[in-house]
């Protein structure tokens, strides 16, 4: 597998190896972060509340309708919060 590394994740793979680790170690991390967002008791999440999505993005659309606009940073926060939430729901 061949993978191109924007500038700032090059950097992160070189602090990784200068710390010691190795490619093969590095993989599996990302691999193992990747399977973790992913996870199927996520896309069960995500199916459970099917409804409860669609609704909150309806809402999200009748506002961009009327310019009211999230600024970044704020659904970034807001973002963060949902994934914290769905994550205590797997976990409980």
């Amino acid at each position: 597998m061949h993978l191109e590394l924007s500038p700032k994740n090059q950097a992160a793979y070189d602090r990784a190896l200068s710390n010691g680790m190795t490619p093969e170690e590095i993989q599996e991390l990302i691999f193992n972060i990747l399977d973790s967002a992913i996870s199927p008791e996520m896309d069960d999440w995500i199916n459970e509340n099917k409804t409860g999505i669609k609704a909150r993005m309806t809402i999200s659309l009748a506002e961009a309708e009327r310019g009211q606009f999230v600024e970044p940073e704020e659904l970034t926060r807001r973002l963060d919060a949902v994934i914290k939430d769905a994550a205590k729901s797997i976990s409980a």
